[in-house]
């Protein structure tokens, strides 16, 4: 615990008494107090993620956060496009329920594997699936987003477009930014409010 001086006219007594640390202690104090400050939550610092994957596979960057309101914000780039078969090179930005019946996700898809990207509101409610193509963005593009929900509502903003939709995710849900097949930057990511 650091502390400072008693202030001037405040009584001196043993139980506010403080003894002096050995020097050799003293190193440790600080070092433990920058660690205890280096453990803030995830939302109070932005984050970058240099998400690289190669064909047909996915990472993800994410965090369960208690909600039920939930935001993810951030910068956007495709860098690079991969073919494969199946999966068409994706950038998603995500919240899922921790049931995993319910999602929203924003994306930049690549259903020809060339620039430019379609930029993508989708959602997922059980089997049921939306899909609504909000605009196009070129390769090495970045654009600003955000998605936020609350009281049942996702609202997306990416550049200069606005979307919403009904989607329903209750307590507990993941949030997060990954990608498939192909390489994606994400720049500033802020998780949270």
């Amino acid at each position: 615990m650091i502390s400072s001086p008693a202030s001037a006219g405040e009584e001196h007594s043993p139980a506010r008494e403080e003894r002096a640390l050995p020097s050799s202690e003293k190193p440790l104090t600080v070092i433990a107090a920058m660690l205890v400050s280096a453990c803030a939550p995830a939302a109070a610092v932005p984050l970058s993620y240099d998400c690289d994957t190669p064909p047909g596979r996915l990472s993800e960057l994410e965090q369960v956060q208690p909600g039920p309101t939930y935001a993810i914000s951030g910068r956007i780039r495709a860098d690079d496009l991969l073919p494969d078969k199946r999966w068409e090179p994706a950038g998603n930005v995500f919240v899922e329920s921790a049931d995993e019946q319910d999602r929203v996700m924003l994306q930049l898809i690549a259903p020809e594997r060339q620039s430019p990207l379609s930029i993508v509101l989708r959602t997922h409610h059980g089997e049921k699936n939306e899909l609504r193509t909000l605009g196009r963005i070129a390769l090495g593009e970045e654009a600003s987003f955000t998605l936020a929900v609350a009281g049942g509502r996702a609202r997306i903003e990416i550049g200069t477009i606005r979307a919403e939709a009904a989607v329903d995710l209750g307590k507990d849900a993941r949030i997060g930014v990954g990608c498939s097949t192909g390489a994606f930057r994400f720049e500033g990511l802020k998780f949270g409010q």
